[in-house]
């Protein structure tokens, strides 16, 4: 019974290109079908690997921040335009955001052009809630480890000490303490509205993690309200909010409605 109730969550926690552990435990074997949105998980992987290069690189190179004839000692290859996409963090988090805004609009907007908007409602409902756990849970034991590394003593500043390294608290009690008062802060999605994003000290690369998850309820929310709308109109509808967010300077919202304006258009081809 408890086996099968933990793959029954590792099921729904399991990003959608892991093969799934309850299906597993059922001794079946399938081939899975790559989806419209397959290939997406593959553009994911690059960004994801570029966001690594760059947090770990330009710590100990930091030639890679400027481009290539900047200053006059900037003259490296690593520096010309194309090879430093290798090293373009920040770009690969705003595609991280196009493409959470098709991938998490998609499938809803395909059954909304079919006329099943009954299943399209519980595609966004489904997904909303699996989108907190799947955010929220690992970033959850990922500042829990860099927490009790930090009691231990066990960080060290990097070579330019750009970073701030977590505290180590005199007791276990008051650093975990201090752990969960940061991530009650950190899994609150409208903390940027109300200033400067968010930075846990456990961990401070995790400040993405509440524009992730606004920016999908956002796009849940967006999908919800189109759904009546004749196709031409849900377009110009589409159109017409990202445009205002990004006049707005909602930067991070406008990247994930031109995720939803594309697989709107790609559903209506």
């Amino acid at each position: 019974m408890i086996i099968s109730i933990s793959l029954a969550i590792l099921d729904v926690l399991l990003p959608s290109f892991i093969p799934r552990w309850a299906s597993a435990a059922k001794e079946t074997v399938s081939i899975r079908k790559n989806t419209p949105t397959a290939y997406m998980d593959g553009l994911r992987g690059i960004a994801t690997v570029v966001v690594y290069l760059t947090h770990f690189a330009v710590n100990w190179f930091p030639i890679l921040l400027a481009r290539y004839g900047a200053q006059a000692s900037d003259v490296f290859i690593l520096q010309m335009p194309i090879i430093r996409v290798f090293f373009s963090g920040r770009a690969a988090v705003a595609t991280f955001f196009v493409v959470s805004g098709y991938a998490l609009s998609y499938s809803a907007l395909t059954k909304i052009h079919k006329g099943q908007r009954a299943e399209a409602f519980d595609t966004l409902s489904s997904s909303a809630f699996r989108r907190c756990m799947r955010l929220y849970l690992p970033c959850a034991a990922d500042t829990l480890i860099c927490a009790l590394l930090a009691y231990y003593g066990m960080f060290r500043h990097d070579p330019l000490n750009w970073h701030a390294i977590p505290p180590s608290l005199p007791t276990l009690n008051a650093q975990l303490w201090d752990w969960w008062e940061q991530l009650k802060i950190l899994i609150y999605p409208f903390i940027y509205v109300e200033g400067a994003p968010f930075s846990p000290r456990y961990n401070g690369h995790l400040w993405t993690i509440p524009f992730e998850v606004r920016g999908s309820w956002v796009t849940y929310g967006t999908v919800l309200i189109s759904a009546n709308l004749t196709p031409i109109w849900r377009l110009a509808f589409f159109v017409t909010w990202a445009i205002y967010l990004w006049v707005m300077g909602k930067w991070d919202l406008f990247l994930f409605a031109s995720g939803i304006l594309i697989a709107s258009l790609d559903v209506a081809r």
